[in-house]
């Protein structure tokens, strides 16, 4: 049962927790996050799960600009 645990997340003291699909790694650098893994739906399903656990709901983007965000997409 692989997880990933976000602390913190906008002021909050529960963390959120994501479970990882079979296959999948994810690897932690500083403020980002790379996911990796041979079937590319897992990978896109770990990476949604991800971003859809750090919405932050009715907040104006302007003023909360804390999340989690995809910014690059390749194969390797």
């Amino acid at each position: 049962s692989n997880k990933v645990l976000i602390e913190n997340f906008m002021g909050e003291r529960n963390p959120r927790e994501i479970s990882v699909e079979d296959g999948v790694t994810v690897e932690i650098d500083g403020e980002d996050l790379t996911i990796r893994g041979p079937d590319k739906d897992a990978v896109s399903q770990t990476a949604g799960k991800i971003e859809q656990a750090c919405k932050k709901g009715n907040r104006d983007p302007r003023t909360f600009q804390d999340g989690v965000y995809i910014t690059g997409r390749g194969e390797e």
